[in-house]
């Protein structure tokens, strides 16, 4: 989590995005590739619009996106996005973007 703490600390990444994101941006969003650990502790500590994930047929049975992350972005009410298109159609995974 080390990432994390340095991202939301004062003067942090996210303090100057958030500044700039007032002046030009209409969302916000992150990723992520190796564990959804991370991007849960972000997600707790930000009010992100959207999360790309990566989603595969090995999710189910390594530090799942699937099971872990994707439960917590549907209860926030984010759009989210699977990064793996080979992945596509997962049980669990809705592109929220289509209409």
């Amino acid at each position: 989590m080390t990432d994390i703490n340095e991202i939301f600390s004062k003067g942090g990444a996210m303090e100057r995005c958030c500044k700039r994101a007032i002046r030009n941006c209409a969302l916000s969003g992150h990723t992520g590739h190796y564990r959804p650990d991370a991007l849960i502790e972000a997600i707790h500590r930000y009010s992100f619009d959207t999360i790309l994930m990566a989603v595969n047929a090995a999710d189910p049975h390594h530090y799942s996106f699937s099971e872990q992350l994707l439960p917590l972005a549907v209860e926030k009410q984010m759009a989210y996005r699977n990064e793996s298109p080979g992945a596509w159609p997962h049980p669990c995974i809705v592109d929220t973007t289509a209409n």
